[in-house]
């Protein structure tokens, strides 16, 4: 996919032009000899332990040349076995050597360029650091520092539970495509999660209304053994430690009547935020209650506060009602006034930009085996629509031909959730520009061999139309 964005730029295709690049990471300038067909490694150790911690292993196929190019190279060192060979600085082989000719040779080849990265050893390596910077980001931003201190404390307890992450990237004709794959330790919370997935087969999409669909995600997720890590997160961001509070039982409950399934759509873009979304549950009219009780229980603790900005609920029973379903209304208000002068003004600015002027109101109810939520500047009669598609089959959504071909695809690679974002929208609410593309960014979530797997999709479309901005 090169060309296409950058006429000549597929001529870097050819691996002979990465000797260069390859030697330099190891200190010989015009490295030669090594064979571009076969799997190349780079490995990388502590650069606390190793002036130059880097080192490549690759086959040979001309050993002269090799041994050629390496003598303008002073402290660089070749240990070669079975036609392989490990370059690198004579400590950094004398540490890794007999893993990089041994071990690390019987292991499976990614059949795309993969970066792996070993947990355990970058935190005992970089742990202070860690800290550290753990300390200065919520410091940085004082109106926000408690939710950014537990969520980096959510990113420590999830490397903790995992063995390594691979990084791969993949091209094809008319997309790019990255991927994250989260290898969990045996017996952690992370692989019990990510044994409990299945595919999803997306069918709530299915039952959603009609809809500008700048924003489309579906999918099944359930919690697996994470359910009372994820109860006791939910219950302590909202109570602060409030003794008296039940909202980890309404929690709990809740968790037991959801199915894990999810579907929603929506427009995201200058003319504000506008979403309609399906959830599965196993018994509608007890959820139904229940998400009054859970509210009442958030306002009765004071609503919540993240980032700064304090979100204030309100409750209305049966506000609504269509087709025989008795719809809830929820008004949300924002009150800033605990941030600083100048993130108040930017944070009004952009919540004005986004969802408008005054109280935010949501519509949700349980019916037909669901649970709906609507939200936005047109909620109620969002609400009649969703009723409408959900329950009678009337005017359903219909994809256009992005969101078709990601959910095509996610479905093809048997993944649990899959999301499309169109950019145009946007970026044109971001200020950014006028982008003159549908395409958008497409997410897969799936857990197929063992792991947790996020691929982030950009169409060669998108990625030449954004180019133009």
């Amino acid at each position: 996919m090169a060309d296409p964005l950058q006429p000549g730029a597929g001529a870097l295709r050819d691996p002979t032009l990465f000797a260069g690049v390859l030697g330099g990471m190891v200190g010989v300038p015009a490295l030669a000899g090594i064979d571009f067909d076969k799997t190349i490694h780079i490995l990388v150790t502590s650069p606390k332990s190793h002036a130059q911690p880097v080192a490549l292993v690759a086959a040979v196929s001309d050993e002269q040349a090799l041994h050629a190019s390496l003598e303008g190279a002073p402290g660089v060192a070749l240990r070669a076995f079975g036609g392989v060979a490990v370059i690198g600085s004579e400590d950094t082989i004398g540490s890794i050597g007999d893993y990089a000719l041994t071990n690390l040779l019987k292991e499976p080849v990614a059949a795309l360029p993969t970066l792996t990265l070993l947990v355990d050893p970058i935190f005992s390596t970089f742990g202070s650091e860690i800290q550290s910077a753990r300390q200065a980001m919520t410091m940085m931003v004082p109106d926000a520092g408690e939710i950014l201190d537990m969520e980096f404390g959510l990113f420590l307890d999830l490397a903790a539970q995992t063995d390594k992450l691979l990084v791969s990237f993949d091209t094809a004709e008319n997309e790019a495509s990255l991927g994250f794959s989260l290898v969990p330790r045996p017996g952690s919370l992370l692989s019990g999660f990510v044994a409990a997935q299945t595919p999803s087969d997306y069918a709530l999409l299915g039952r959603l209304p009609a809809s500008p669909s700048s924003f489309v995600a579906a999918g099944r997720v359930v919690l697996g053994s994470t359910r009372a890590a994820a109860v006791h997160l939910i219950d302590a961001f909202f109570t602060k430690g409030a003794k008296k509070s039940g909202l980890a039982e309404l929690v709990t409950r809740f968790f037991d009547l959801a199915t894990g399934e999810f579907a929603g759509v929506g427009a995201i873009g200058p003319k504000g935020f506008d979403l309609a979304c399906l959830y599965g549950v196993a018994d509608p009219a007890k959820l139904d209650d229940l998400m009054l009780q859970m509210i009442a229980e958030i306002k009765k603790l004071g609503g919540m506060t993240m980032m700064g900005v304090k979100y204030l609920y309100d409750i209305r029973p049966n506000a609504l009602k269509y087709d025989g379903v008795a719809v809830h209304e929820e008004t949300v208000t924002l009150d800033f006034s605990g941030l600083s002068k100048e993130r108040r003004e930017s944070e009004e600015a952009s919540f004005k930009q986004l969802l408008g002027t005054g109280p935010q109101k949501a519509y949700f109810a349980g019916f037909d085996g669901n649970a709906g939520v609507t939200f936005g500047k047109n909620a109620a009669e969002r609400f009649k629509a969703l009723v409408d598609s959900a329950k009678r089959g009337k005017n359903k959504l219909q994809p256009p031909q992005p969101v078709q071909a990601a959910i095509s695809a996610s479905q093809a690679r048997k993944e649990s959730a899959v999301m499309f974002l169109a950019m145009a929208p946007v970026l044109e609410a971001a200020g950014v520009g006028t982008l003159k593309s549908n395409a958008g960014l497409m997410l897969g979530l799936g857990f197929a061999g063992g792991s947790a797997q996020l691929r982030i999709t950009l169409p060669t479309e998108l990625l030449r139309a954004m180019k133009s901005l």
